[in-house]
């Protein structure tokens, strides 16, 4: 099986569509996944204080200190020498971006569960809920602004990513960032100005949704 054959199973939901939906759809995917990946990180850390989750915390932490470029050539070495059906599929790509955009997501969901009392889930675990039923009922409602700033934090900056989209894109791939790059460094800067307003744009939407979770969950 060569290398992206892989692909065919997964989604390809950017082929045959715009940049800015291609771009649109990747950030997406991963500011869903590293939300998903950051509840439990973030549940750890809170309620469950210690060594164990001290350390959890700092490794997801330690990612978003390491320059993207090197995260992606790591992966590059890792989807060509051992994982080489993933090599060059938007699957790796997601998770290039889970892991170097994971702590913008810890961030808020942590911010959110510490204003959530225990006493209210163990109220609803007291009247026969289990304990992630008491969670899904009791606690995901209300960490919900923190979820919502979780994912447009990581939707802002999947998008604006190059060099993990550069080396592990799949073929024919082509995000609003990559789109740029290409036209600036060919020289044509008419060419790249329409997706980069796209992408100011976006980013102030995003920062905006942001902004405004922040000020939901400090303000309760």
């Amino acid at each position: 099986m060569p290398p992206g054959a892989f692909s065919n199973r997964l989604p390809h939901a950017f082929r045959g569509r715009t940049v800015a939906r291609a771009s649109g759809f990747g950030g997406g995917l991963a500011a869903l996944a590293a939300t998903v990946a950051a509840v439990p990180v973030a549940l750890l850390v809170v309620r469950r204080p210690g060594r164990a989750s001290a350390f959890i915390e700092r490794a997801a932490y330690a990612s978003h200190a390491l320059p993207g470029i090197v995260i992606a050539l790591a992966l590059v070495f890792f989807g060509a020498r051992v994982a080489w059906p993933l090599y060059q599929t938007l699957a790796l790509l997601v998770f290039a971006y889970v892991v170097r955009f994971l702590p913008q997501a810890i961030g808020p969901c942590r911010s959110a569960l510490l204003q959530v009392r225990p006493s209210l889930e163990e109220a609803a675990r007291t009247l026969g809920r289990p304990r992630w039923g008491a969670f899904a009922s009791i606690a995901l409602p209300l960490i919900r602004p923190g979820l919502v700033g979780a994912l447009a934090m990581v939707f802002l900056t999947a998008m604006k990513e190059l060099p993990a989209t550069l080396l592990l894109s799949p073929p024919g791939f082509q995000s609003l960032a990559t789109h740029i790059w290409s036209a600036t460094a060919e020289g044509f800067f008419a060419r790249a100005a329409a997706p980069a307003l796209l992408l100011v744009g976006l980013s102030g939407a995003s920062l905006a949704l942001v902004l405004r979770t922040e000020g939901r969950v400090s303000g309760g």
